[in-house]
Formats: structure tokens, C-alpha cells, sequence
């Protein structure tokens, strides 16, 4: 067999022959004679029945290497990326242990790399194109949930104001001890803020235990109508990751007429003045 220098390297067995095709140092297309006196005899090492296999690739690093390119220009990913991922570890796995005779570890890491590469790239794009969706249509459940306790609080106003001469209750207490309302649940958003309701009156008065901002105070049906804002929910309950990027939350008001609105914006304040109503100035709120 001649080496890459030219030389011959003289007489060798097969087992020497596979030997230097592991090291690197000879190929499927080595020069090789059988007739050491036969000048003429050299052909590649590949010709030689015995020595085939040098030139065929490992069937699974092939089907690896396929796979993947599949996965990435037919934008398989996973379906094809995974068979890929999984043949391309059998092939390597079995490459190793034939000591050379087979063949194809190139194209069984290629298969592998390009796999992971597709497969992940798949899922983040699925992650990045379905969740959105979900997680959007989840906030505005919540959010209905929200808006339909806030119309209960506003009734609640409206028959309390009806009770004691047009006038609106001092704080949403009022409305639990004169029976209007009848759990403290009605006043957390626990769907979107996860707060617990108070156990008692006296937790009641704290601001954590209220997930909704009180501006009726010694306002009236009179003074109060459909320009001037009664209830606000707290900013923060109901925002995407692009919300939270700038700032902005999703707040549902309650108006003296007991209708409901809802907007984007950073803070109720902020809402009051783009719309042009009227936010009374609240009660300061008990400490925790």
C-alpha cells in the first residue's frame, strides 16, 4: 500500500490495513496491489471486495444526516429532528465500536447537531407563536371575572346610595355591614392578583385584603354620574410581558352610574385625564 509520502509500506494483513484506515492514515481511495511484483496492479483500497465497506456510510449516520436536512428545509423540526437525534447516537454509538468497520461518524454528527439545532428552534417558534394566544385568552377570562365583580360593587353603590338619601357609601365596609355585599371575595380580583380575602372586618380595613380603589366618599348620585369614576381596580392585575415592558396594565373602572369601562394605560390617573373624567380624591388607605 502506498502511503500519503508515496512509499510503499510493505507487506500487510487486512488487520493492519483496517488499522491504519482508524488512524487517518489511509482512505477508500489508498493506492493498494495485491502482487508486490505487479507494477501495474495499484487500485484504490475500495475496489477490494474485503475492503468495500470502506466507501459506504453507516446506514443510521446516514438516515441522521438526512433527517436533518429534512428537519430544517421541509421545517419539519421535531418530527424529523428527533428520528435524526436518535439515529444519529446509534450510529456514532455503533461506529465506535465496529474499530473501523463501519463507517459514517461525520455525517452521523452532522445529523446530530443540525437535529438539536432544528428541534429547538421548532419549539421556541411554536412557544413563541401559540402561547401568546393562550396566555392572552386566559388574562381576558380573568378579566370578564374582574369586570363582573366590579358591576356587582357599582349595584351594590346604587342600592346603598337609594338607601340613605342619594348618598354614596363612605368605604366598601359600609356595603358588608349593611348587607349589600355579602362575602369579602367580592372585593379581591383572585383570578389575576392572587390576594386572599380578610377573614375578618378588622383585616378587612387593611389595603392588601382589597384588590379595588374606593372614590364614592361623600360623593352623591348628584355629584356622581356617568363622568365621574366611583370604583378603580388596581393597576398591575392584568398585564402581558409587552405590558410589563412598558409599564402599562389593563384597569376597569366603575362610574356613579353604575357602568363599567375598561382601558391601558399606567394608572387610573392616567385614564381619568385621557378621557377627560373626574377621579375624586380617595380616602387615605389603613396600613397593612
Amino acid at each position: 500500500m502506498l502511503g500519503e509520502d508515496g512509499r510503499e509500506n510493505g507487506l500487510l494483513n487486512g488487520y493492519q490495513v483496517r488499522a491504519l484506515f482508524r488512524e487517518g492514515r489511509a482512505n477508500a481511495q489508498t493506492p493498494l496491489r495485491r502482487d508486490p511484483e505487479d507494477a501495474d496492479g495499484w487500485r484504490p483500497l475500495a475496489e477490494f471486495p474485503e475492503f468495500a465497506d470502506f466507501q459506504k456510510i453507516y446506514a443510521p449516520a446516514m438516515a441522521s444526516y438526512v433527517l436533518a436536512i429534512l428537519s430544517i428545509v421541509l421545517c419539519l423540526g421535531p418530527l424529523a429532528g428527533l428520528p435524526a437525534i436518535i439515529c444519529g447516537h446509534i450510529a456514532r454509538h455503533q461506529i465506535k465500536k465496529s474499530q473501523g468497520r463501519l463507517h459514517g461518524d461525520d455525517h452521523a454528527l452532522a445529523g446530530l447537531i443540525a437535529g438539536y439545532i432544528s428541534s429547538v428552534l421548532f419549539t421556541l417558534l411554536f412557544i413563541y407563536v401559540q402561547v401568546p394566544p393562550f396566555a392572552a385568552a386566559e388574562d381576558h377570562a380573568r378579566r370578564v371575572t374582574c369586570v363582573c365583580g366590579l358591576k356587582e360593587l357599582g349595584t351594590a353603590c346604587k342600592m346603598y346610595a337609594s338607601d340613605n338619601h342619594d348618598a354614596f357609601p363612605p368605604d366598601f365596609a359600609a356595603l358588608i355591614k349593611g348587607q349589600y355585599i355579602t362575602g369579602f371575595d367580592n372585593f379581591i380580583c383572585r383570578p389575576a392578583s392572587g390576594s386572599k380575602p380578610a377573614e375578618s372586618m378588622a383585616e378587612f380595613d387593611r389595603v392588601q385584603f382589597q384588590d379595588y380603589a374606593y372614590y364614592g366618599a361623600g360623593q352623591t348620585e348628584n355629584t356622581a354620574g356617568t363622568k365621574t369614576i366611583l370604583i378603580a381596580e388596581r393597576c398591575g392585575h392584568h398585564r402581558d410581558w409587552l405590558d410589563v415592558l412598558f409599564g402599562n396594565s389593563h384597569i376597569t373602572v366603575v362610574f356613579g352610574d353604575a357602568h363599567v369601562e375598561t382601558g391601558l394605560v399606567k394608572s387610573v390617573e392616567e385614564f381619568a385625564r385621557q378621557k377627560g373624567y373626574k377621579l375624586p380624591t380617595p380616602p387615605p388607605a389603613k396600613a397593612p
